[in-house]
């Protein structure tokens, strides 16, 4: 896959700096620092442990941290009211690990869900946009009107994928989209994922343990240990490190999950 290099000037759309997370007396994160530029598909990897999840929720605006600021899209997210958050959250879309879908719906009503709470639009105009959103997930068109249990793994993933599109978010996040998947169907979304960022300019920033993904799926790769980014570069330079939690992490670890 040929990597995507960001023009060097591109704004930074997520902006972490001095960023702790404490539980208690427990200690997750500790003058964390990241920046990452426009268009850049980036994966953010590390140990179990590491608050994967707990820096996910602090970017995507569901827990703040500790202390530390963060911005996105050049908004600071402490100095924000209520109304302001929620319409920053709009701008960003998020995929959940199983995919989330309400399992009584049809893929285009899961689609049209953040339509019909987000927006005044007509039904018609609605499943249009939701039919757009299904077909640039790589969903067939028939897939629109079978709920989720009627689709495979691969295609529930797209369903999710389509309706984190729903809105047009300038970042996409994404919690293991390729967990679940066989080999050919993880390569494919990894695959769709850089041809939307292609098309539509969007920024993605996606947890994810699948090493084939790491090494050829994304530009950047965040490498979480010792409660920070320990380390942010293209996955072929991190592989050269001396770094001992990344050579652990790449060197004792199977192609294929």
């Amino acid at each position: 896959m040929n990597h995507h290099t960001p023009a060097q000037d591109a704004p930074a759309v997520i902006e972490v700096h001095g960023l702790s997370n404490r539980f208690g007396s427990k200690v997750v994160h500790e003058n964390l620092d990241l920046c990452v530029t426009k268009g850049s598909v980036i994966a953010l990897v590390g140990g179990s442990g590491t608050g994967k999840t707990v820096l996910l929720n602090n970017l995507v605006l569901l827990r703040p941290p500790t202390t530390g600021t963060v911005r996105l899209l050049g908004q600071d997210t402490a100095t924000l009211n209520l109304e302001q958050l929620q319409a920053l959250q709009l701008r960003l879309g998020l995929m959940f690990q199983m995919g989330a879908l309400f399992t009584s719906l049809s893929v285009l009503e899961n689609v049209c869900l953040p339509l019909i709470e987000h927006t005044d639009l007509p039904k018609n105009l609605r499943e249009e946009l939701g039919m757009l959103k299904i077909r640039l997930a790589g969903l067939p068109a028939d897939a629109a009107h079978k709920r989720p249990n009627e689709l495979s793994g691969g295609m529930v993933k797209r369903a999710a994928l389509a309706r984190a599109l729903a809105l047009d978010p300038e970042i996409l996040f994404l919690d293991e989209p390729t967990s679940g998947l066989d080999p050919v169907g993880a390569r494919a979304f990894d695959a769709l994922v850089n041809e939307l960022r292609d098309l539509l300019g969007i920024t993605v920033f996606q947890i994810t343990h699948d090493l084939d993904s790491i090494l050829h799926g994304v530009d950047k790769v965040a490498f979480l240990a010792r409660k920070k980014v320990l380390a942010f570069a293209p996955a072929a330079e991190l592989m050269q490190s001396k770094e001992p939690e990344l050579v652990e992490y790449f060197n004792t670890r199977p192609t294929q999950e």
